[in-house]
C-alpha cells in the first residue's frame, strides 16, 4: 500500500497546518512609509513581477529577499505564520510532484 503525505497526515488526524506566508499588510505599511504609491511601483522598485503581489500563500524566497532589500529590513520582518487547510497546502505545493511514495508492508 502506498501512502503520500496527505494520507499519512489525515490518518494521524491532521487537518490544518501552520505555514509561513508573506504578510502583505506589513508590506503595504512599509510601502507607504517608503512613499510607494501603487502596487505597480512596488513591483518595479522591488524587481518582482506585478502578478506576484496577488499571490496568496505560496511564494519564492527570492520575492522576500527583494522586498526586504527594498525596505531595508530582515526577511523575517515580512513573514507571518498562518494556519491553512492541509489538503489545499499540499495541492498547491510541489510535494505531490516530487515526493517519493512511502511503501508500507
Amino acid at each position: 500500500m502506498q501512502l503520500d503525505y496527505y494520507h499519512i497526515a489525515t490518518m494521524l488526524g491532521v487537518k490544518r497546518m501552520k505555514i509561513m506566508a508573506i504578510d502583505w499588510k506589513k508590506v503595504a505599511h512599509l510601502a507607504i512609509d517608503h512613499e510607494i504609491e501603487s502596487k505597480r511601483e512596488l513591483a518595479t522598485r522591488a524587481g518582482i513581477h506585478y502578478n506576484t503581489l496577488y499571490n496568496e500563500g505560496e511564494f519564492k524566497s527570492s520575492t522576500v529577499d527583494k522586498l526586504a532589500a527594498l525596505f531595508g529590513c530582515e526577511q523575517t520582518d515580512l513573514l507571518t505564520v498562518v494556519e491553512a487547510d492541509l489538503k489545499k497546502v499540499i495541492a498547491r505545493s510541489n510535494v505531490g510532484k516530487f515526493q517519493e511514495s512511502l511503501v508500507l508492508a
